[in-house]
């Protein structure tokens, strides 16, 4: 791996974690042993989330939740909009349903807020601020995420400190070994990122500078719609209009808070929106 010391730790310093943590036997292992499968797993990751990454990018940088927390979404879902666990957690940020109904989310009717891009990482960073806010810390949060904050809570009460090292002690077993290593996959995976080699053969100051590309943009329709009405009137692939919004779930556009709308490429949805205001008509 070709990243600099200094960029290790300000990846570190990020997620609030103290530089010590570099002398972790289990996190040196796994970055000290990235193959061709982990890396080509990374890059398929980023080119599968093009679709959706300038918008999550503006999204989270607009919020005050680190950047980094994209490569957890990253760790969970691979970035797979339609993403499932055996749990039943589903989409980018892996939300179960009682947590997604908590945020907001609509799940049923023909719609699930938990596969659109959009709504579910607008939902993940109220979560993650929520557990911010709890826990103060960054890497507490994304553990918290992880294995839930009763849990965290219990592991922090019975080692009498937050400190990371210690909870990851695998003796000691404070916190599941799923989450001990999920803290260490998203740093990997930031630090992949910064790698010079994959840097130079993808032409980008880091990997997240693809994040320059059409967002996806809300078009307002018509209420009850059928997607393939949509694509014959307004001249838009069915595959299209379901690449761009999984989330829903059966052939008409759902009405969701009184409002029906899909997701499409800013070019494409300008098209569509100048179509319905008459401003063009239709080839």
């Amino acid at each position: 791996m070709e990243i600099t010391k200094e960029d290790e730790i300000r990846i570190l310093n990020t997620l609030d974690i103290n530089p010590s943590f570099m002398r972790d036997y289990e996190y040196n292992k796994l970055k000290n042993n990235i193959d061709k499968v982990t890396t080509k797993f990374f890059l398929m990751s980023l080119r599968r989330g093009q679709i959706f990454l300038p918008n999550l990018h503006e999204i989270i940088g607009n919020s005050d939740i680190p950047n980094i927390f994209l490569y957890m979404a990253m760790t969970e879902s691979g970035f797979r909009l339609k993403a499932k666990s055996h749990k039943n957690a589903r989409g980018l940020w892996q939300l179960m349903p009682s947590t997604a109904r908590r945020l907001g989310l609509k799940i049923g009717g023909g719609v699930d807020e938990r596969l659109d891009p959009i709504k579910s990482t607008e939902a993940a960073i109220k979560y993650l601020d929520y557990l911010h806010k709890r826990f103060k810390k960054w890497y507490l949060v994304a553990i918290a995420y992880n294995c839930g904050g009763g849990k965290l809570r219990s592991a922090i009460k019975k080692a009498k400190t937050d400190d990371l090292l210690t909870l990851l002690n695998p003796k000691k077993s404070y916190i599941p070994r799923e989450s001990r290593n999920y803290i260490r996959r998203i740093i990997v995976s930031a630090l992949l990122a910064f790698d010079r080699t994959i840097i130079l053969k993808n032409n980008a100051q880091h990997l997240f500078g693809n994040c320059t590309g059409q967002k996806l943009k809300k078009v307002m329709l018509k209420k009850g719609i059928s997607i393939s009405k949509i694509a014959k009137k307004y001249k838009v692939s069915i595959k299209e209009i379901r690449k761009c919004n999984p989330q829903i779930l059966s052939y008409r556009v759902p009405v969701v808070d009184n409002e029906s709308y899909i997701y499409l490429p800013e070019s494409i949805a300008q098209k569509v929106e100048d179509y319905i205001k008459g401003v063009r008509s239709i080839p």
